[in-house]
């Protein structure tokens, strides 16, 4: 009887109570604490207001801490995933989905990968080769050409002003929109300045972006 009753409580349960997702833990078990011990104090004098001002302090060095931490070892543990992998390359664990199929500049659909790459090359081929000519009207204008004054001048960006600019990031700040703090530019660094001095960026760090309006175009 007492079984019985067991299981259809988790019947029922299972049915209208479904465990929640838990949410990843971002702070440490010593900021938690620290807060644990905020919850339990009692102000009843200016000592243990003085405390309390003390402590809240702390737990906030904790907490922009831990969440520097917790942002920066996701970064980190998603660039390894990503780190020499081909654009095809399918990743099982996190069940992406991969390019099967594709149109062509005449309407075909290709569903092998050496087709699919070839089409892929020819059409970021043509997209980033520069084929604009100038108007026959500009051509034959007898007027003068614009000159540049002074923009030509300006010498280009050198590698130790990139490096400059690196160490003077303050840490635990993002200077972009993609979230990547300054702490782990400044682990990529070596791999930038490689990068800017041959003027390529290796295969495994370029990601190839579809269009959301349809799946089988470029």
């Amino acid at each position: 009887m007492n079984d019985k009753l067991v299981e259809t409580i988790h019947a029922v349960g299972a049915k209208f109570c479904k465990t929640r997702r838990r949410r990843t833990q971002k702070l440490s078990d010593h900021t938690l604490n620290l807060m644990t011990v905020r919850r339990e104090m009692r102000l009843q004098s200016s000592t243990d207001l003085t405390a309390y001002r003390q402590l809240n302090r702390q737990i906030s060095k904790c907490m922009r801490r831990d969440l520097r931490n917790f942002n920066t070892a996701r970064i980190k543990k998603a660039i390894e995933w990503n780190q020499g992998s081909k654009v095809f390359a399918r990743d099982l664990s996190a069940r992406k989905s991969q390019l099967s199929r594709l149109k062509t500049e005449c309407g075909n659909i290709v569903t092998g990968t050496p087709e699919i790459l070839s089409e892929i090359e020819r059409f970021y081929g043509q997209l980033y080769t520069s084929s604009l000519e100038p108007h026959a009207s500009v051509m034959n204008d007898p007027r003068a050409s614009l000159i540049r004054h002074y923009s030509d001048d300006i010498p280009g960006v050198s590698l130790s002003e990139i490096r400059m600019a690196l160490h003077h990031l303050k840490n635990g700040k993002t200077p972009g929109g993609d979230g990547i703090t300054a702490e782990l530019l400044k682990r990529v660094e070596h791999r930038y300045l490689k990068s800017f001095r041959s003027s390529s960026i290796p295969s495994s760090m370029v990601a190839l972006l579809q269009r959301k309006r349809d799946g089988l175009v470029l």
